[in-house]
């Protein structure tokens, strides 16, 4: 409780005027049903307790990410909507297995979307993953016409010494931001190993608008 009241507050302070707070929730760490045994009421009354937080602290929206299995995401959008009222935005973390593109639990893109427009979310995309290059090839495997989000890590971190460490610099992720970017999604930002200047080259890019596609 006073992890999330205490991260709201300086996100708050921090945020220029006229934009804006996300609450972000990620998963449980429990196998939901039917593969584990995580069920739909017990998993609704997990997720409502941060949301409640966040929702009284004064976020603009809850953004629900990392999802893995669309029964996990569904507890989280149910808990939402029965604890506050703010607008519910929804992120999946995909991978490439021999030219698919799926989650953990085998759901697609196109699944991911049909389930947002199923349950009426504000906005939905995936995050995390292998890093930028990575998510070049995710964001082409969703519908096309389609607005989405897309917030890659920093590449796999690697273990050097006592420290981890994301292989995804600026520099190296530069091309691969481009392709993002050309790619026309509703939102880009980073998600695992970002860091500042990550998110000051993305702004830059953005600003440029002089890729290559």
């Amino acid at each position: 409780s006073d992890l999330v009241t205490g991260g709201v507050r300086l996100a708050r302070e921090v945020c220029p005027a006229g934009k804006f707070v996300a609450g972000s929730v990620g998963p449980t760490g429990e196998i939901p049903a039917p593969y584990g045994s995580l069920d739909l009421k017990t998993g609704v009354d997990l997720f409502a307790e941060p949301i409640r937080i966040l929702a009284r602290e004064g976020v603009d929206l809850i953004l629900i990410e990392t999802m893995m299995s669309l029964e996990e995401a569904e507890m989280a959008v149910r808990a939402a909507r029965e604890v506050c009222s703010l607008p519910v935005c929804m992120s999946m973390t995909f991978e490439v297995r021999e030219g698919r593109v799926h989650s953990a639990y085998g759901v697609t893109p196109e699944q991911w979307v049909q389930a947002a427009m199923d349950w009426q979310v504000a906005g939905v995309g995936a995050n995390c993953g292998q890093g930028f290059a990575e998510m070049v090839t995710v964001l082409k495997a969703f519908p096309a016409g389609v607005p989405v989000f897309a917030q890659a890590n920093a590449g796999l971190p690697v273990q050097q010494g006592t420290r981890w460490v994301y292989p995804d610099k600026p520099d190296t992720a530069k091309k691969w931001v481009e392709k993002l970017i050309a790619l026309n999604p509703a939102l880009i930002g980073g998600c695992c190993g970002t860091r500042p200047e990550h998110i000051r080259l993305i702004r830059t890019l953005v600003d440029a608008g002089d890729y290559d596609s």
